[in-house]
C-alpha cells in the first residue's frame, strides 16, 4: 500500500495528515505523487500510523 492509498482510508486531506505527523506539505505530497520517496523505515511508521487512525 502507498502512503496516498493509506491517508485516502483515514478520509483526511493531505494538509491535516502532514500536519498530524509532522512533515512539510511540501514534502508530503511530493512522496504521495511520487516525485520523491521517504526512507523506507519513514514509510513503515507513516503506515503503521495511517493504520492507527483507521481503527480509531
Amino acid at each position: 500500500m502507498t502512503i496516498k492509498e493509506a491517508r485516502t482510508k483515514t478520509n483526511r486531506p493531505a494538509e491535516e495528515i502532514a500536519k498530524l505527523l509532522g512533515f512539510p506539505l511540501k514534502t508530503w505530497l511530493a512522496w504521495e505523487e511520487g516525485e520523491r520517496k521517504p526512507p523506507q523505515y519513514i514509510e513503515q511508521l507513516i503506515l503503521e500510523r495511517l493504520e492507527k487512525m483507521n481503527k480509531s
